[in-house]
């Protein structure tokens, strides 16, 4: 299977004024959550080594919300779900992880 490079904006804190932008590795079948996941594990250990205060352990990735291209993705969706399924795509932007908060 291909791999195309996703590119996600992972953003916390109450008003999403923190922020990471990192470019993983995928295959066209990965789902939404597995990519939450990793996202969310680069922006971390990015915090980390910058010696910045990483995203809060809540809400889990699992819980918090994917968009991309002003829809919220469905965890259990894959990349080909959203239109990501050719040989020719290698790199798509506009992923945003950010935490959801009640109304």
């Amino acid at each position: 299977m291909p791999q195309v490079q996703i590119c996600v904006c992972v953003k916390w804190g109450r008003w999403q004024e923190e922020q990471h932008v990192d470019v993983l590795e995928c295959e066209m079948h990965t789902t939404i959550l597995e990519l939450k996941q990793r996202a969310a594990e680069m922006a971390a250990a990015a915090a980390k080594e910058k010696g910045r205060p990483p995203a809060p352990p809540e809400p889990k990735p699992e819980k918090q919300e994917m968009h991309f291209m002003g829809q919220i993705c469905d965890n259990t969706k894959q990349l080909h779900d959203y239109g990501i399924c050719h040989d020719w795509i290698k790199q798509v932007g506009g992923f945003v992880l950010k935490p959801k908060f009640p109304a």
